[in-house]
């Protein structure tokens, strides 16, 4: 659902922070381009990305709400939704009154999941030079974290060490999986198990987000929006403890190795997979 309608001005009489834990940035290659050798410039401009997550191109949400964004929050340069920091500081920080915002980059150009993990390790660390020099530097309210190339554990290791000096980058941004221990180990039981483990505190967290705010539109006096609020906050909490926590678990029990089953010509198609320790 898209509003516009903003939020009446308003004075801020508590002394408490208000911290955006997931702000968008949108890194452009061209600010990608000083902080990348002519070698790694000259192979994106001849063969581009090529992630490994599906629809890595175009706009991976639902029409109706492309990048997932408002529909006033296309900058007025033509850019894309996090790409103009003079309209974020505008639109979002300064008329929120927020104090701080972690950035977490998912455009093509940071790298993450590339392929060609050579390219990922180019593009991660100039992914963080661009936070910092392009963000950071210019509105100090923004935190940026650390991109790492996760398909190769050594080199994220060694990226994190690189930038942990630096008091600015507040989190470690990646994503996880859970395939590749299947594929090491072959024990469905143990890849589940890692899998509930390593996301339940993150989709918890976030499903508790999204049920307070969708039962605040219970609180309207107009009941349509009332019926919205309580169906969707309903819709959230049984997602996150009944499928998400109990149904999706034993069902992966049950399945066992199919869970992991592809046809052949798919497993032809697909990178091969690896396990980034």
């Amino acid at each position: 659902m898209n509003i516009e309608v903003r939020a009446r001005e308003r004075t801020q009489n508590s002394k408490l922070s208000i911290i955006d834990c997931d702000f968008h940035p949108r890194l452009t290659q061209e600010q990608m381009r000083p902080f990348l050798s002519n070698q790694w410039w000259s192979y994106l401009q001849t063969y581009g990305n090529r992630q490994r997550h599906g629809q890595a191109k175009g706009y991976n949400y639902p029409k109706i709400a492309p990048q997932a964004s408002r529909r006033d929050s296309w900058p007025p340069n033509g850019g894309t939704p996090g790409s103009d920091l003079d309209f974020c500081r505008e639109q979002h920080l300064d008329f929120y009154g927020i104090d701080h915002a972690i950035m977490t980059p998912l455009s093509q150009s940071t790298g993450n999941g590339d392929q060609n993990v050579e390219l990922s390790i180019a593009l991660a660390s100039a992914a963080n030079d661009v936070q910092l020099a392009n963000w950071t530097d210019k509105e100090p309210r923004l935190k940026p974290s650390i991109v790492v190339p996760y398909e190769d554990g050594v080199a994220s290791a060694a990226e994190v060490r690189k930038r942990a000096k630096n008091k600015q980058f507040v989190q470690v941004f990646l994503l996880s999986r859970i395939k590749e221990l299947y594929d090491e180990s072959g024990d469905n039981t143990a890849s589940v198990a890692l899998g509930l483990e390593r996301t339940g505190r993150i989709i918890t967290s976030a499903a508790l987000i999204l049920v307070l705010v969708a039962a605040a539109f219970a609180t309207s006096d107009v009941v349509v929006v009332k019926a919205f609020g309580v169906g969707v906050a309903i819709a959230i909490l049984l997602d996150a403890t009944l499928v998400r926590a109990l149904l999706v678990p034993a069902l992966m029990r049950i399945m066992g190795r199919w869970n992991w089953w592809a046809p052949r010509w798919l497993l032809r198609v697909l990178p091969e997979q690896r396990m980034a320790v």
